[in-house]
């Protein structure tokens, strides 16, 4: 949701006016209920929080390829 040089709600936005078929799951650290719903609004397919075992696992991996 939050990058360095923009907003996820933003880049959503685009998708989703460009390829409105394409299924985006959004992935953030932060657990916000109002950047969730405006999300689901905008199209995003689910929001999964970032803080989760299976992300400390999957950064595990990556780091280890």
């Amino acid at each position: 949701m939050r990058l360095k040089d923009g907003e996820g709600l933003d880049i959503l936005q685009c998708i989703s006016k460009t390829n409105p078929n394409k299924r985006v799951i959004m992935i953030s650290s932060f657990l916000d209920n109002e950047n969730i719903s405006k999300a689901k609004e905008l199209g995003a397919y689910d929001y999964i929080n970032k803080n989760t075992r299976l992300f400390q696992v999957l950064d595990q991996l990556f780091e280890g390829i």
